[in-house]
């Protein structure tokens, strides 16, 4: 009886890895992750988690840019801090009661159909967000890339 059961949980799982490395599930679960960690890294303003999700032929620019900058005005090597100089420039002095919440609230992205040939993928998605009390939608389309076994995102069309 045990055999039995064992052979039939092998048969099941060879059945559902053979289905997802025909359609390539995992890649797509693995983009679908990324874009989460990405929407998630937004709606907290964690510049290092953001930028951990572009490639890094656009994000190590970025980020050696905000490592200058916060050096220079902020005697550091925190980006946060560097994020929230730079958001003072732009939104204004805090203690004047200026928030970034005040402009952007949330953020929330629909994944749509998700297409991967080889180490690319677009994403087809709507971008949903608050911004100064007005809710928006956006269909967008998300560039993705991968290097090694790690997928990146690596542009945003707005249609």
């Amino acid at each position: 009886m045990r055999k039995k059961v064992l052979t039939a949980i092998s048969i099941i799982l060879l059945i559902a890895v053979f289905t997802c490395g025909l359609t390539g599930c995992g890649e797509k679960q693995g983009i679908k992750s990324l874009i989460g960690k990405f929407e998630n890294a937004c709606n907290n303003t964690d510049i290092d988690a953001m930028l951990d999700c572009i490639n890094p032929q656009i994000a190590d620019p970025i980020k050696t840019g905000i490592g200058i900058y916060n050096s220079i005005f902020n005697g550091g090597d925190d980006n946060s801090a560097a994020l929230g100089s730079i958001e003072e420039q732009i939104i204004g002095d805090k203690s004047e009661g200026g928030e970034s919440s005040d402009f952007f609230e949330s953020i929330e992205i629909e994944i749509g159909e998700i297409t991967v040939t080889e180490d690319k993928a677009s994403v087809s998605a709507t971008l949903n967000f608050t911004a100064l009390g007005k809710s928006y939608s956006k269909p967008v389309t998300i560039s993705c890339i991968q290097e090694g076994d790690v997928w990146y995102i690596s542009g945003f069309s707005f249609k």
